[in-house]
């Protein structure tokens, strides 16, 4: 790998694809044609994923731009992490993609993960709160409308009034960011899971409703479906799939109303598959995975942290996740299946959240698999 360098990148334009397949294994993978573009979007990236973070380049397999975290060890060596995003580029493109970027700047696939912001891919929440420190905002009241207003666009960012329908549970929503995220943040300690509502009401089965409110949930950015073909079925669609192989797969109503509820006890999340990209088959066996049939979902990102790259800081978001699901135990919305490993390696904490199974599931370090 080349020496690491942080210096301004261009900007990411043209035509950026989300790769499922670059000849190289990988869950954030993305090819452009210009090296000048895949580098810009490794830079956002590592821009996102904070201070500690820069680019590297590879030449293997192919030619790419890699996330690299430096940390200098007790002996004075310098240790690189890699995440696990890689931006490809040059040559033809990947032989299976995501789904195209419907104008210029970002590819498709990032500009699901911000809910059509156009924003850099990294600023989520937590990045986009600490840019705005960095930059001299520091009234906590400032920075928590930023992210409110960000949550909710339609609102035009007009402030909450008492007398207005929902003010409970916006002024609740409103408290929580504040409390959970920009305290924290202000203060230099991780950003802390949302406390939610742990005593909400499960959701009703009502396909029309629980469809109406995940499209709500996503044009107000609190979740993303990353497949082009899932966010098509789910954010303001008929619950209908398409699969890899053609066919037309409704949801199981369990998957939407888990969905559901996890929104309502206040966590904010990235459905990195439903049923878009994934294989028939579990990894590695000849088990027909729960993705197949719409009995299952995969998430990636939990209140603006990578499960994956997030490290410690993504643990507790994580371990609250898995926890809230854990708690529909003895309800009909318990899951068959919660698996996780740990973010980015294997940790005991969130290895004993599981369930369904027992120890490690190879693969499953990088996101959390709920199955029905």
């Amino acid at each position: 790998m080349t020496r690491p360098s942080t210096t301004a990148a261009a900007p990411a334009t043209g035509d950026a694809v989300r790769a499922q397949a670059t000849g190289a294994p990988g869950q954030h993978d993305h090819w452009c044609p210009t090296a000048r573009q895949a580098r810009a979007l490794a830079v956002d990236h590592a821009r996102g994923l904070g201070p500690a973070w820069t680019v590297g380049h590879d030449v293997r397999p192919r030619p790419h731009f890699t996330v690299v975290r430096v940390v200098r060890r007790p002996d004075g060596r310098v240790h690189s992490h890699r995440a696990d995003g890689r931006f490809f580029h040059g040559g033809r493109g990947p032989s299976r993609t995501g789904h195209r970027d419907q104008g210029p700047g970002l590819p498709g696939g990032l500009r699901a993960e911000l809910g059509g912001s156009g924003q850099p891919t990294g600023y989520t929440e937590t990045a986009l709160v600490r840019s705005a420190i960095a930059s001299g905002r520091t009234d906590e009241n400032t920075l928590t409308d930023l992210v409110f207003h960000r949550r909710h666009p339609e609102r035009s960012g007009r402030p909450i009034s008492r007398g207005e329908p929902g003010y409970p549970t916006l002024s609740r929503e409103w408290l929580g960011i504040r409390d959970s995220l920009v305290r924290p943040l202000l203060r230099g300690a991780p950003a802390a899971p949302p406390t939610g509502a742990p005593g909400a009401p499960a959701p009703g089965a009502n396909r029309r409703d629980l469809l109406r409110r995940l499209g709500a949930l996503v044009q107000a950015r609190r979740t993303a479906f990353l497949q082009s073909n899932d966010r098509a079925g789910l954010a303001g669609g008929t619950g209908v799939v398409r699969r890899s192989d053609g066919a037309d797969v409704p949801v199981d109503t369990q998957v939407l109303r888990a969905l559901v509820a996890l929104a309502d006890r206040g966590f904010t999340f990235h459905v990195s598959s439903v049923i878009g990209g994934h294989t028939r088959n579990v990894s590695g066996s000849g088990r027909v995975s729960r993705h197949w049939d719409g009995h299952a979902f995969d998430v990636n990102v939990v209140n603006g942290m990578d499960i994956d790259t997030g490290g410690a800081a993504a643990k507790p978001h994580t371990v609250a996740f898995m926890q809230a699901l854990n708690d529909l135990r003895g309800t009909d919305l318990a899951p068959r299946q919660v698996i996780c490993s740990g973010n980015g390696r294997v940790d005991p904490d969130v290895l004993r959240l599981q369930i369904g199974v027992s120890g490690v599931v190879a693969g499953h370090e990088n996101h959390v698999h709920v199955g029905y």
